[in-house]
C-alpha cells in the first residue's frame, strides 16, 4: 500500500515537472527575446532621460544578424560590456542559433520615449530553427511586448 502511494506521488510529480522543463531550444529563444526586449526598453529609456540626445534609435539588420542602438549624439555605450558602441551580433555566445528574421528600426523621442510613427514594421521576429518569437513595439505608447 505504501509503495503504491509513493509510485502515485512520483507519477504526479513527473506529470507536473516534465512538461515545464520544455525544450532547451525554446527556452534559449525566449531568453534571447527577453534580452532583445530589454535592449529596446533601454533605447527608449535613453530617449526619455537624455535631453541632449533628443532621440534614440534601435536598428535590426537581418542580413548581418545584428542590432545596434545610437542617438543623435552618436553611439550609445553598452552598460553591460562597457563598449563605446551598443552593437549586438546574434548567433554567437548566448545567442548561438538565434537569427533576426526581418529588418526593423524604431526611433524613440524625448521626453516621453514614444516611437516615431514611421516605424515599420512594428515588430522584430527572432528564430531558432523553426521556432519563432516576436517582439512588438506598440505605436504611440512604445510598450514593448514579447509574443
Amino acid at each position: 500500500m505504501e509503495l503504491a502511494l509513493i509510485i502515485v506521488i512520483a507519477a504526479i510529480i513527473a506529470a507536473v515537472v516534465i512538461p515545464r522543463l520544455g525544450n532547451p531550444t525554446g527556452m534559449q529563444l525566449k531568453a534571447a527575446a527577453k534580452k532583445v526586449a530589454s535592449d529596446i526598453r533601454y533605447a527608449q529609456s535613453i530617449a526619455m532621460t537624455n535631453r541632449t540626445a533628443m532621440w534614440t534609435r534601435i536598428t535590426f539588420d537581418a542580413s548581418n544578424n545584428s542590432y545596434r542602438i545610437y542617438s543623435r549624439g552618436g553611439n550609445v555605450k553598452n552598460p553591460v560590456t562597457q563598449e563605446s558602441a551598443f552593437h549586438v551580433l546574434l548567433n554567437q555566445g548566448g545567442y548561438q542559433g538565434i537569427a533576426v528574421q526581418n529588418n526593423f528600426s524604431t526611433t524613440f523621442n524625448y521626453p516621453l520615449g514614444n516611437p516615431s510613427p514611421d516605424s515599420q514594421p512594428d515588430y522584430i521576429a527572432l528564430a531558432i530553427g523553426t521556432a519563432f518569437q516576436n517582439i512588438s513595439v506598440t505605436p504611440f505608447t512604445g510598450k514593448v511586448v514579447v509574443k
